[in-house]
């Protein structure tokens, strides 16, 4: 009978986690590992194992009490290589012993592992455009940061924080009914379909770097306020009045090098998306009760191409990597046993989060989805909401807008100083890559980058650059080439940083 219950192989591997006792076919793959991580039972931990007796060899017992820290057993070991995951076998032993806790071991790990490839793809396909746009950004993050003097000023308002999933084609008359009664925070996507119901947010929330304000922005309905990160297109500010958009930390490199000059990180950050943000930026305003609309995080099985509200501009998923027909992972539903999700991740995140939340805080107004710990669960037909409308435009009249923030002149110059530093470095590595090839332009770099703050004020394309300037450095001139081109860009965009 065949050993393995599954074998994932990632290319170039140098590292490979094991889940179950390992026969002679699977010994032997494991012998080209460096490191290999073996998740076993008691009874597979004294067994006589010489194929993997190395002290290369990491042994973890699945069933051992307390239970593995699973979250940070992998962040170490995965962080051994920081360019290839490691692959993955399971045998068949995971069905013979010890089933629950081999169960709960395949679960956790799987999920780890895809949000950590998720992670590094993202970082090479965006890190590039997060750390342009935080350049173009820079100025305006500096002067118009979220006001901490707003920490509770809607306090006794409830909220009603919408994102874009399907349910809130059902959701939103139910909302509009009830919207002059409470403050309307909406995630960027949503707003077409609030306003086609005639709801204008108070808040809107888009901290997405490939949401751009046309593809978003309901005609001739814009906003009141809009909150912004430094990964937003600077096209929003573009496409907002004087004093509308404001800006709140992320989870950037840059933002860590720039609160350490005194350009101080909001008291609220962004999240994982638009819709968690929101709902961070409601609390942090002390509204209660909180009202979720179409913050589903979960299609229907049925309709699985379905994953955003009518309204939602498709295009702005077009290059999300979600496919339909995949295989999607499977999370707790609101109104089944269970849903598949195409966002594991956000979900646990978001309901996490919430779980540390005061009871009776949150209310989900749905009728499918994701459920979300620490919420009461509402039928959109059972939703209704009467207060006076003269107390929210109190309230939001308070909300007076605050002086800029303090002079950061001295800070934005070090920044541009920095990329008019990394201008001269360009033809040098144009030529050194031309000339003598990779290795030769990751040296150049290694040096330019050897400065730790170069490293902090290059943020995000820092973390991009850095797995390839790893030994042995990969021989694809075309990488090198396009690696050095979107340095160039940066350079020259951070270089034009006015402070003055």
């Amino acid at each position: 009978m065949n050993e393995l219950l599954l074998r994932n192989l990632f290319p170039g591997a140098t590292s490979c986690i094991l889940i179950g006792e390992p026969g002679a076919d699977v010994s032997a793959d494991l012998r080209h590992y460096r490191h290999a991580l073996w998740f076993t039972d008691a009874e597979g931990a004294r067994a006589d194992s010489a194929s993997l007796s190395s002290a290369a060899t990491q042994h973890i017992i699945v069933d051992a009490s307390p239970a593995p820290d699973f979250a940070s057993l992998l962040a170490r070991f995965i962080g051994k290589d920081p360019r290839h995951l490691p692959s993955l076998y399971v045998t068949r032993t995971v069905l013979e012993r010890s089933q629950s806790a081999f169960e709960g071991a395949i679960e956790k790990i799987h999920a780890i592992l895809q949000e950590q490839h998720q992670a590094r793809e993202t970082r090479q396909k965006d890190g590039f455009i997060w750390q342009r746009h935080l350049f173009q950004n820079v100025i305006a993050y500096a002067q118009q940061r979220l006001p901490a003097a707003w920490k509770g000023a809607l306090t006794g308002l409830p909220a009603f924080v919408c994102g874009a999933g399907p349910s809130l084609d059902v959701s939103a008359p139910r909302l509009a009914a009830a919207a002059g009664c409470g403050i309307v925070f909406a995630a960027d996507s949503a707003l077409r379909t609030l306003a086609r119901h005639g709801v204008a947010a108070d808040f809107a929330v888009s901290i997405d770097a490939a949401k751009l304000p046309a593809k978003c922005l309901p005609p001739g309905a814009p906003p009141t306020r809009v909150i912004l990160a430094n990964t937003s297109p600077p096209e929003w500010r573009d496409a907002l009045p004087p004093e509308t958009g404001w800006f709140v930390s992320g989870n950037q490199l840059t933002e860590d090098w720039l609160d350490a000059q005194g350009v101080a990180r909001t008291a609220i950050c962004a999240q994982e998306n638009c819709g968690a943000t929101a709902l961070e930026l409601a609390r942090f305003l002390g509204c209660a009760p909180i009202y979720v609309f179409g913050i589903d995080l979960a299609v229907d099985a049925a309709r699985p191409a379905q994953r955003h509200a009518a309204d939602a501009d498709a295009a702005l998923y077009r290059d999300s990597g979600y496919n339909p027909d995949q295989h999607l992972p499977i999370v707790p539903g609101n109104y089944a046993a269970s849903v598949p999700t195409f966002a594991p991740g956000d979900w646990r995140a978001l309901s996490t989060r919430i779980a540390g939340w005061p009871a009776g805080l949150v209310f989900n107004v749905t009728d499918r989805g994701a459920r979300l710990s620490n919420t009461t669960l509402v039928r959109p037909e059972h939703f209704v909401l009467a207060t006076s409308a003269g107390e929210k435009s109190a309230a939001l009249a308070r909300l007076a807008t605050p002086a800029r923030l303090g002079n950061a002149t001295a800070t934005l110059a070090v920044m541009r100083d920095t990329g008019r530093r990394a201008t001269r470095l360009i033809e040098p590595l144009r030529a050194s890559l031309g000339a003598a090839g990779p290795p030769a332009a990751a040296k150049l770099f290694r040096h330019f980058f050897g400065d730790p703050d170069v490293g902090r004020i290059l943020g995000a394309f820092s973390f991009k650059l850095m797995p390839h300037l790893l030994p042995p450095v990969e021989d694809d001139a075309s990488l090198w080439h396009s690696l050095i081109e979107e340095f160039a860009v940066l350079a020259q965009t951070a270089a034009s940083i006015n402070p003055d």
